[in-house]
């Protein structure tokens, strides 16, 4: 067991996902954009109000972050509220993290979009890591 532990955490670091609501809040007529971005560096990103910033930089995606490689792979799966406006991959399709990966949610009217799904981590095929993501695009009216 002992060997196990230390041959992933050693190899293939230590994989978290934190889970987040990324949100985006603008007056109508702009766009409300959020986005999230796992990066082949080891880090994950999140923008909104314009904003690109790392997401839990202490554990997210993977520690070491030299320990990522292209042999990890990301998906999701659990899709709510909608679709992505952008997307590196499908829902339930994974797709190798040896290049940055993003998906998008945009929104052009009055009104709210509100997407929840459930990312993944795996090597091998191994789910090594999952979390819950909330994605928030509003425009109101400004009224």
């Amino acid at each position: 067991m002992l060997v196990g532990l230390f041959h992933d955490n050693t190899d293939y670091g230590v994989v978290t996902l934190s889970g987040e609501t990324i949100s985006d809040i603008v007056d109508d007529p702009a766009n409300a954009e959020v986005r999230i971005i796992f990066r082949a560096d080891g880090t994950i990103d999140k923008y909104e109000g314009g904003v690109t910033t790392q997401i839990d930089a202490g554990t997210d995606w993977i520690i070491p972050n030299g320990a990522a490689n292209a042999g990890y792979d990301v998906g999701y799966s659990g899709l709510t509220g909608g679709v992505f406006t952008t997307e590196s991959a499908a829902e339930d399709t994974t797709i190798n993290l040896g290049a940055d990966r993003t998906w998008v949610l945009q929104r052009g009217t009055v009104g709210t979009t509100e997407l929840t799904c459930t990312f993944k981590i795996f090597i091998d095929a191994v789910e090594r890591g999952s979390a819950t993501f909330i994605f928030h695009a509003e425009v109101s009216s400004g009224a």
